[in-house]
């Protein structure tokens, strides 16, 4: 397997938002409850929250049904994410833009 310096780095702090932050959505992926790209999609808008904050924000996410496409799962992480802080609504795609995807 190849992985670049910057996929490492990003792999990493995935790595350590889901550990310290989301305990929540890593027993849902370490139970097959949801797929690697179910968590990605949450940590990447967990990430817009406070530490503090993601909690709230991984709750809400995790109440709904979890067996959806990834796809699904990334709009309603988005969605429960612009309601709880409307200001991530003009934040997201800058924030996005500025970590490369």
């Amino acid at each position: 397997m190849c992985t670049t310096e910057r996929q490492a780095a990003d792999l990493l702090r995935e790595a350590r938002v889901l550990c310290a932050d989301l305990p929540a959505t890593m027993t849902a992926l370490a139970s097959g409850e949801i797929s690697y790209k179910h968590a990605t999609a949450l940590v990447e808008d967990a990430e817009m929250f406070t530490p503090l904050h993601r909690a709230a924000f991984e709750d809400a996410v995790l109440a709904g049904r979890l067996d959806v496409t990834a796809g699904r799962f990334a709009h309603r992480c988005r969605r429960i994410r612009e309601h709880l802080d409307p200001d991530t609504i003009q934040d997201a795609p800058t924030a996005r833009c500025s970590r490369g995807t």
